[in-house]
């Protein structure tokens, strides 16, 4: 299984999950949203919602946001 995590260095949410994955020894793709811009078309297609982070898991039906 692969994961990717969308985050934001800047965003305290996703220290969180930096650390929730880093203490599990889960191996993840970073992949940096940048906050401070309206979100790029490519990350609504994977996240509709638009919350940062965001985990995914590239299983069926498994994005998991903050919210």
């Amino acid at each position: 299984m692969s994961i990717t995590l969308y985050t934001s260095r800047l965003c305290p949410w996703a220290h969180r999950a930096h650390i929730a994955l880093s203490e599990l020894g889960l191996d993840y793709t970073e992949v940096a949203i940048d906050l401070t811009k309206p979100r790029e078309p490519w990350y609504l297609e994977v996240n509709p919602v638009r919350p940062s982070p965001l985990l995914h898991t590239h299983l069926p039906s498994t994005l998991i946001t903050d919210k």
